[in-house]
């Protein structure tokens, strides 16, 4: 059976934990703070306020200058509340540069000012989650759905939480619950909850159910690559090659740079009998990693290349 890529699937749910956590409810600083601050500012104060400089600096990856106008903003806060929100939010920009502790420093600031603020909770569970520190993790994200029981964000990040902790079946009711809350609203993130629990269901021996989760994928998303290649794989294990070869074929179209989809595709033409065309793949699996500078995998790769070629030749 197909094992799913724990390493590959790390690196995608962190980038996708971020934007859940960070974008999704991000820096919209005048609508999303104007409830905490003054709703008669002037544009021209508007201007200046160091939270709308800050976000206006995380919208252009500005982090160092994000850093220093919340910084500004908590320093010149007049009220709890107020200090509340710019440690929150220069604890966003401390998980967009992967800095945890520092992360979990300004949650835990933001959290004694104001202790029922559901995002909080939630960027601090990333932060442990981040440090490997899982146990944590899923106590704050359980924590901020106490807060915010409709917040996808939270549920999808405590399943992937509870998929890393061996707890399949947990993680696939989260994962169930942040589809409800994500809705058809946004399919982006609606389509990297279905392939998390494709994964999942992977865990749990399941393929038939991964198939119909990667399908939704590719549907609401049909730009990402890595859900066709885990698809091509699952169809290749159940039988289904010529279906599986589809699946692969577009997973190279779209990410014409990824190894590993050469080598899965190489496979599958060896499976098939298509001598030629595995080793052709195999060529290109080598170049990629030698061009990304994995030798590791390029070594590996050289290996079944040469073995594939002197079985070819024994053969012909």
């Amino acid at each position: 059976m197909f094992e799913p890529d724990r390493i590959r699937r790390w690196a995608i749910v962190t980038v996708l934990a971020l934007l859940l956590g960070t974008i999704v409810q991000g820096f919209t600083a005048t609508k999303t703070w104007a409830v905490t601050g003054n709703r008669d500012r002037s544009p021209s104060l508007a201007a200046i306020d160091p939270l709308v400089l800050g976000a206006e600096a995380f919208a252009r990856d500005d982090y160092p200058a994000a850093l220093t106008a919340f910084a500004t903003a908590a320093d010149q806060a007049t009220t709890p509340q107020g200090r509340a929100i710019a440690y929150g939010n220069r604890c966003r920009v401390w998980l967009a540069v992967e800095d945890w502790p520092a992360a979990i420093g300004d949650c835990d600031r933001s959290i004694a000012l104001q202790p029922q603020q559901s995002a909080a909770y939630l960027h601090r569970g990333l932060a442990w989650r981040g440090q490997k520190d899982l146990v944590r993790a899923d106590q704050d994200f359980s924590q901020a759905l106490q807060f915010a029981p409709t917040d996808g964000r939270a549920w999808y990040n405590r399943g992937l939480t509870r998929a890393e902790q061996q707890q399949p079946l947990a993680a696939i009711a989260d994962f169930d619950r942040a589809a409800v809350q994500f809705g058809h609203g946004a399919l982006d993130s609606l389509a990297q909850v279905y392939y998390d629990r494709a994964l999942t269901w992977l865990d749990l021996r399941n393929p038939s159910q991964a198939l119909a989760d990667l399908d939704r994928v590719v549907r609401h998303n049909p730009t990402q690559s890595a859900a066709f290649q885990v698809r091509g794989s699952v169809l290749q294990a159940l039988g289904q090659p010529d279906r599986a070869l589809a699946s692969f074929d577009q997973a190279i179209a779209l990410a014409p740079m990824n190894g590993p989809s050469y080598v899965a595709r190489g496979r599958l033409h060896q499976q098939m009998h298509c001598q030629q065309a595995a080793i052709a793949d195999l060529e290109c699996a080598a170049r990629c990693f030698y061009d990304c500078g994995d030798l590791a995998a390029y070594q590996s790769v050289m290996i079944a290349l040469r073995q594939l070629q002197s079985s070819r030749t024994a053969i012909g």
